[in-house]
């Protein structure tokens, strides 16, 4: 089966008020429960960053993917790139976007972060429909947790 790329937008966070939590920015290096790995930066934002029209002090920038694997019942499972999706991070160290699944032609994305001095904690999950002749089955990764240590 073919690769999937979903491409995505950039978000902005919502933030409880929490306290505030320190953590690093610069170069983090993830790996997920799907032996999957990706890269992310978290920088001070400014205007040529391209995280946001917003103003927040951080933002989160993907610069590789990670791969994964999306069981499918009854049938071969799909595999596929999942788009690390840009963003505001919040003073509490969180980051998160949520997209609605819209029949076949978006599938349901979540994306959540947590960072807290040099390590970032996370999980991203995808839902997809994939369709053979008459028959749509639904696929989905599960929730995938991942890890990130500042490079």
């Amino acid at each position: 089966m073919a690769p999937l790329m979903i491409a995505l937008g950039v978000v902005e966070v919502t933030t409880a008020n929490a306290a505030p939590v320190k953590f690093d920015v610069g170069e983090y290096a993830a790996t997920t429960t799907q032996s999957g790995h990706f890269k992310f930066k978290i920088e001070a934002h400014t205007a040529k960053d391209n995280c946001g029209t917003s103003a927040s002090s951080h933002c989160f920038i993907a610069i590789t993917y990670p791969t994964f694997t999306e069981p499918c019942p009854g049938g071969q499972p799909m595999t596929g790139t999942f788009s690390v999706p840009n963003g505001f991070v919040s003073a509490q160290g969180n980051f998160s976007y949520h997209q609605a699944r819209n029949g076949t032609q978006e599938p349901l994305i979540q994306f959540q972060a947590h960072a807290a001095g040099a390590v970032v904690t996370g999980t991203f999950r995808e839902e997809d429909d994939t369709t053979t002749g008459s028959t749509t089955t639904t696929c989905d990764t599960g929730t995938v947790h991942w890890t990130a240590r500042r490079a």
